[in-house]
């Protein structure tokens, strides 16, 4: 499995056990052993997963407080647990700039979540915002 492949597998993780954790309040380290166990051995970058979704559990409040006045007329009651999880991991890759990828990767890659694992046309809310988050941050940068 390419390496490209491995780190959407790994996405496509860190956005599944974010929905657990916001569904089901779970802990999150117990959520955090339970993917890595039940996918040991699976070609998918365990660093990534680890890295990404222990900092989004970490830094939720600060992510969300950076996207949230973006929402424009909605607020983060109105999103669902999909694409509060997507929003999540695409401002966290974009605050970190991980592995230096471009905004326009991190928000390709959110939109691919948002279309796999979301509403039908969540993916055009996901995009717009991760883009205004995107030039917030290249304003501070």
């Amino acid at each position: 499995m390419s390496s490209l492949s491995a780190r959407k597998k790994a996405r496509n993780f860190v956005c599944q056990a974010l929905y657990q954790w916001q569904m089901t309040e779970q802990d999150s380290q117990q959520i955090l052993q339970q993917f890595l166990e039940e996918n040991e051995g699976k070609s998918f970058e365990v660093n990534y997963f680890t890295t990404v979704f222990s900092g989004v559990v970490a830094e939720h409040a600060r992510l969300d407080a950076l996207f949230e006045p973006l929402l424009e007329a909605r607020t983060l009651k109105n999103l669902t647990a999909v694409e509060l999880s997507v929003l999540r991991i695409g401002t966290y890759e974009l605050a970190h700039q991980l592995d230096d990828l471009s905004d326009a990767i991190v928000i390709s890659e959110a939109v691919r979540l948002a279309k796999r694992f979301g509403a039908k046309d969540g993916y055009r809310f996901v995009n717009a915002v991760l883009d205004r988050v995107a030039k917030h941050f290249n304003q501070t940068r």
